[in-house]
Formats: C-alpha cells, sequence, structure tokens
C-alpha cells in the first residue's frame, strides 16, 4: 500500500515529541469521528491540528516539510517565529514543565564565534536580569545548547507603539501621555540602577493585550548592539537615527538616562502626529537635523492636543541635557499631574492591543476566521544562518526501503488506533493551547535559573511528561501479552483499511501532489488573510 501524505504526516508529528502518544491517540480517533463517512485530506487534518489546538501554523510548516526535528532548545518548546534580524532571531516558546510562556532571544553564530561579544551579552544579560518592573520586559534566564545561546525572556502578547500607529494612526493625546507615563515609570527604575536603554523607541514599547499596561523591551542590552555595530568596520551606524539624542549622535561617553528622556520624547512625538521628528533627509542629516533643528509644531496635525502636554513633549526633546527633564521620575511625575488636571480618562479600542475573542470555532466552517485572529502576524520565512544552526535537520536515510518505510508507518498507526476516544482537553502540557500568540512583540523571556518561577533543581530538565512532586504516581499497567501471527496480520489488515479509509483520494502520486499543493495553500492562507 502506497503511504499517502497524511499518513506521512502522522509519522512526522510523532517523531517531533511535540504531541505525546495518548494525545495523539486520542486526536486521530477524534479526527475520524468527525470526518466519518468523508474523505479527509492533509489539509484537513493540518486545520483539525490547529483548531484543537495540538500543532502551531508554523511547526505544521515544518513538519510538512518533512522536518521533525529542532522543536526543542534545552527545556523550551519552539511554538513560533516571532522575529528574525541581524543581532538576534525570536521566538514564542514554553516551558515543557512549567508550561509558560516565553520569548527565546537567540544569537546569530557569527557573533557567537566572537569570545568578547559572548562574554559581553552574559554580562549584559545578568544585569539585565536585575531588572524587576512591571513596565519592563523581564529577562529571567540565559543559556546555551551547544553552540546555541539565548536570552529567556518574558512573553508580552500585544502590540507595539509602531504597529499601533501604523495600523490606527496618531493615539489620543490622554492615552498617549498615560503610556509615556508607564515608560517613564520603567526608566526610573533603570536608571537608579545605571542602566540606559539607548534605543528607546516606538517599536521598543510593547502595550499588553492582557492588562494594557506599556512595557519596555530590551532594557539593558542595546550596548551589545552598538559593539556589534562597531565590529562592522562602521558600516553601520547604531541606534535608531529618528530617536537619536544629540548627545548619542556625536558619540559621547558620557551618557545618562537624559539621552532616553530624549527618545522618548521623540516617541511621543511619533505617537501624537504619526510622524518622526524629522521624517526626512539622510541619515547624517537626520543626525544634524537633532542636534540643530525643531520639528515641525504638533499642533499643524492635530487640535486635540493641549499646550500643557505640547510642552512636556517639548521639553522631553529639548537639545541640551539640562534643559529637559532631570530624570525620569520628574517626568512621570509632571504627566501624572497632567493627567489628573485634565481629568483623563479613556477607552481602550481592544484592537489597538491586539484583543481578540477567545471563543474558539465549533464548527469548521469557523476555523479560518479564528485562526486568523490568532496569527495577526506573518510568520517569517526561515532560513538564517542562525535558525540553520538551531534547526539541524536529521533526515531520513535516503535509502531506506519504501516497504519498510511503510510497515513502520503502519506499526505506528496501528498503536494509535488502539488509543481512547477521550476528550482531547484531558492530554498533557502538548494539548495546552499553543496557537494564540501575536508577533511582538515581544519576544523573550523565561524563567529564571532556581527561581519561583520556573523552580529549580529536578524541574529544571523534567520531562514534559513528568508528573508534578507530590503528586500520586499512575499504577504501572503489566504489559500486554505477546499477539499471535494471525492477530497480527487481523490487525493490520484493520490498520490498513482505516489508512485507505483516511485518504482514499491519495491512491495516485498525481493526488499525493495536489495534496500537498493544498496543504501549502492553506498554510500560506493561515498567514495572509487578516
Amino acid at each position: 500500500m502506497a503511504t499517502s501524505p497524511s499518513q506521512k504526516f502522522l509519522l512526522a508529528v510523532a517523531k517531533s515529541k511535540l504531541i505525546d502518544t495518548q494525545t495523539l491517540k486520542r486526536a486521530v480517533e477524534r479526527f475520524r469521528q468527525a470526518y466519518a463517512g468523508k474523505r479527509p485530506n492533509l489539509q484537513m487534518l493540518a486545520a483539525f491540528m490547529v483548531q484543537h489546538k495540538l500543532l502551531t501554523t508554523w511547526q505544521i510548516r515544518k513538519i510538512s516539510q518533512g522536518k521533525y526535528k529542532g522543536f526543542f532548545l534545552g527545556k523550551y518548546k519552539l511554538l513560533n517565529l516571532l522575529g528574525s534580524g541581524g543581532m538576534s532571531q525570536v521566538y514564542l516558546a514554553e516551558h515543557v514543565v512549567m508550561r509558560r510562556r516565553v520569548a527565546l532571544k537567540i544569537l546569530p553564530q557569527d557573533l557567537v564565534n566572537d569570545p568578547e561579544y559572548l562574554q559581553k551579552f552574559y554580562d549584559e544579560s545578568r544585569a539585565t536580569a536585575a531588572l524587576d518592573h512591571p513596565n519592563i520586559v523581564r529577562a529571567y534566564d540565559v543559556d546555551n545548547e551547544g553552540k546555541v545561546h539565548y536570552l529567556v525572556m518574558e512573553y508580552v502578547e500585544g502590540s507595539d507603539l509602531q504597529q499601533i500607529v501604523e495600523e490606527k494612526g496618531p493615539i489620543a493625546p490622554n492615552l498617549a501621555a498615560d503610556y509615556i507615563r508607564q515608560a517613564a515609570d520603567g526608566l526610573e527604575h533603570a536608571h537608579e540602577r545605571k542602566i540606559v536603554h539607548r534605543d528607546i523607541k516606538p517599536a521598543n514599547l510593547l502595550v499588553a493585550k492582557e492588562n494594557d499596561a506599556l512595557k519596555i523591551l530590551d532594557m539593558g542590552l542595546a550596548l551589545l548592539s552598538n559593539y556589534a555595530a562597531e565590529k562592522d568596520e562602521g558600516d553601520d551606524f547604531f541606534g535608531t537615527t529618528d530617536y537619536l539624542s544629540p548627545e548619542q549622535a556625536t558619540n559621547s561617553p558620557h551618557l545618562d538616562g537624559r539621552s532616553d528622556i530624549y527618545s522618548l520624547g521623540c516617541t511621543f512625538y511619533f505617537m501624537l502626529t504619526g510622524s518622526p521628528p524629522f521624517p526626512d533627509g539622510t541619515m547624517a542629516e537626520v543626525l544634524l537635523k537633532h542636534q540643530m533643528s525643531e520639528p515641525k509644531a504638533i499642533s499643524t496635525f492635530r487640535d486635540d492636543v493641549n499646550d500643557g502636554l505640547i510642552a512636556i513633549c517639548s521639553k522631553m526633546m529639548a537639545k541640551a541635557p539640562e534643559e529637559r527633564y532631570q530624570s525620569a521620575h520628574e517626568l512621570s511625575e509632571e504627566l501624572g499631574q497632567w493627567l489628573l488636571d485634565n481629568d483623563a480618562s479613556f477607552e481602550i479600542d481592544p484592537s489597538v492591543t491586539g484583543m481578540r475573542s477567545e471563543e474558539d470555532a465549533e464548527q469548521m466552517k469557523d476555523f479560518m476566521a479564528q485562526v486568523q485572529r490568532d496569527h495577526r502576524e506573518t510568520t517569517p520565512a526561515m532560513g538564517s544562518d542562525t535558525q540553520q544552526v538551531l534547526m539541524q535537520e536529521i533526515e531520513e536515510d535516503a535509502q531506506q526501503d519504501p516497504a519498510d518505510e511503510s510497515l513502520q508507518i503502519s506499526d505506528f498507526l496501528a498503536n494509535l488506533e488502539g488509543g481512547s476516544g477521550s476528550n482531547l482537553g484531558d492530554s498533557d502540557a502538548s494539548s495546552k493551547d499553543t496557537a494564540s500568540f501575536k508577533g511582538q512583540e515581544t519576544i523573550k523571556r523565561g524563567e529564571e535559573k532556581g527561581s519561583s518561577s520556573t523552580g529549580s533543581g529536578p524541574n529544571r530538565s523534567a520531562p514534559a511528561r513528568r508528573p508534578p512532586p507530590g503528586s500520586s504516581q499512575p499504577r504501572r499497567r503489566p504489559p500486554p501479552p505477546k499477539k499471535t501471527s494471525k492477530e497480527k496480520a487481523k490487525e493490520k489488515s484493520g490498520m490498513d483499511t482505516f489508512l485507505n479509509q483516511l485518504n482514499a483520494e491519495h491512491d495516485s502520486p498525481k493526488d499525493a501532489a495536489n495534496s500537498d499543493d493544498q496543504l501549502q495553500s492553506f498554510l500560506k492562507n493561515l498567514d495572509t488573510n487578516d
């Protein structure tokens, strides 16, 4: 019997260890029940896995490409690729024991090979981990698996201010003022510990979906980017020129928290106007404007921002550091008073922070709409050097006998056939929702070694299916009796019938190819339809 795409997919899922055996048994049984009397294909099977939150679309894409390795990094299971850049790649991940979602920032291999940079990475990560404030994205852990070095950070589901303004336009004055006040509170905490961010910009300020709190991203890690840029023979100027302070533009060695206040003022300006202070010109021209020119008045963009708030923004953007607010605390107090004086009250647009309905679709016809809400960010393309290091694939032996492969698949699915049809919600960590996330944004942050957030000791490397300490251990069942040759033949015959029913339309190579095309089209629609 020819091996169909659906059969190969199920075997790859099992080999990936993303779904434990018992849960996969229940999934196959439930899938058969859902499509009783119909002719399900690989597209339906993939949709079923996502709908029931057993796999994410990113995981399905890799598995459909025949790649079942590389879904685990240390004690974390990778769920999605959130972002990729020259300094790192960021993955949404889940702790396999604690089931807590985090963001993993993984260093590119060329920087890992630089011992000086690697030492700075660990030094800065330790300093960042000392920050503990509700308006700062927390760094929990730094670790490595071989040559793969990564930072584990808090995962914040929501949108950054760059995304919010680009999608919704300028922000209401009271809401913008409150976001900047929260950012100032976070900066105050860092500045008191002699940590200057150096790259405050809209894309590094995240608005959490859960409680509308603003969180600062990459606190304390800017020096690493600076070092990497300097190593690049000066081809690239560090920092985002649209929001760079005048003193930082001149590479002043005496930067302090007032530089962050200037950058935050430029971000405030962007939130109110929809434009950075100096949107035109080359990089050198923009840097010069930060030192010599005044931006276009906020009143030329809108007339609902009062003079008091404009004055606060202008003071934050003063050219000379001594003319700005002298501390983030002073700025926070000023904004807090303005909010009180103006009796600020506002309603949050749920779409601004990425809020979506949590109600799962019960019918397959509702599935696409649900997935589109859960996957508003397009998963970046794969293939960078860093990911190749992380995701080294161990391919099947090219010389494997097709008959052996078919028998292996039949044997595996025969075991699945013996599983119960109980509710998928009774499964372990793998059945937890792994489909709802937003590309953050967020990026990172996970469990601190020895901390209460992840546990310590044995839990650090415990397998996903190990019961928590103190729980009752299930009684081991005696091994089943060995089957006779006649029983094995009967079972194989029954399994062949099941496999034929599962993929009746895949009897020919042409049909199998059509199914693969359908799956790729399906996955593309998941990521491109908003």
